[in-house]
């Protein structure tokens, strides 16, 4: 099947695909960044659902992918293949990836213990949460905490 696009509609396909591929990076390195953000340009409006969907059970521990295509009424391999063409992450990415996102926020605006927010954002252990919070930005939770509340100081 050909599809013919006019010339605006290709450009704003060309400037849609090269939005995401500059919004991705950014995404994922600033914690302050909404999942929505990166598919700013979703017509369907899936990654909007998406994001508050994660966020309204970032707390359950026991939020997986399949417990996620249930809340958005999908199959699993729809929802991966859907995940997965919109961000290049997996489901499972794009739950922790939130949770991170969440518990840097946390470390930053209130007085929580590490092992609080852990808790907070539904890791099984503080131990899983430092070593994926390490992993993402680079430093551990209670150095990120540390290093920018004596930025507030200053």
């Amino acid at each position: 099947m050909l599809i013919l696009l006019d010339k605006l509609q290709l450009t704003s396909a060309v400037s849609i695909v090269r939005n995401t591929e500059e919004l991705l990076p950014v995404f994922e390195q600033d914690p302050f960044q909404v999942i929505a953000f990166v598919a700013l340009q979703s017509a369907d409006g899936f990654m909007e659902r998406l994001h508050a969907c994660i966020f309204e059970n970032l707390h359950n521990k026991k939020l997986n992918v399949d417990m996620l295509a249930r809340y958005m009424n999908m199959s699993r391999p729809t929802l991966y293949r859907k995940i997965k063409q919109e961000t290049d992450h997996t489901p499972n990415e794009m739950i922790t990836l939130a949770r991170l996102k969440q518990a840097s926020t946390l470390l930053l605006l209130t007085d929580h213990k590490v092992f609080e927010v852990a808790e907070m954002v539904g890791f099984h252990s503080s131990s899983s949460f430092g070593k994926a919070f390490l992993k993402r930005f680079h430093v551990t939770p209670a150095a990120y905490q540390r290093i920018n509340k004596k930025q507030d100081l200053i």
